[in-house]
């Protein structure tokens, strides 16, 4: 699954809508993360393995945010868990419009690439000089 498929996630449930993006964009990190919770290290934060009401999912979650932001030293492995979660997942969130940077930029001749684009504009042509540098380096 790519991250623009969980967008419809968006519409049904938030909380599900990040828990989609997070195990797609980063999901060992994320694992991590659920499992410093509590499921398998001292915490001990989450130990309800089946549903829960939305009045206890709601204590459950305060309780882990404000743990989170504590200097706790047994939330320390989640806390890294999360910031790992959350960079991998910004870094992969981050790439469809760097994509339409690059490829705006070359299809207006501010960038230059070796690699083809689609698009209706011609791309700049590579200078001589650039052309024989490319050609060596192949």
């Amino acid at each position: 699954m790519a991250l623009e498929e969980t967008s419809p996630f968006y519409e049904v449930d938030m909380d599900l809508f990040w828990h989609a993006n997070f195990d797609v964009a980063a999901p060992a990190e994320f694992q991590h993360f659920v499992t410093a919770l509590g499921h398998g290290s001292g915490y001990h934060g989450v130990q309800d393995h089946a549903h829960v009401s939305k009045e206890k999912k709601a204590k459950i979650i305060e309780d882990a945010w404000k743990g989170l932001l504590s200097d706790d030293a047994m939330m320390e492995p989640a806390r890294r868990a999360a910031i790992m979660t959350y960079d991998k997942w910004l870094e992969a969130s981050s790439i469809p419009v760097k994509g339409t940077i690059s490829q705006t930029l070359m299809e207006h001749g501010l960038l230059v690439s070796l690699d083809v684009y689609e698009g209706k504009k011609l791309l700049p042509e590579l200078p001589e000089v650039l052309s024989r540098a490319v050609e060596a380096r192949l």
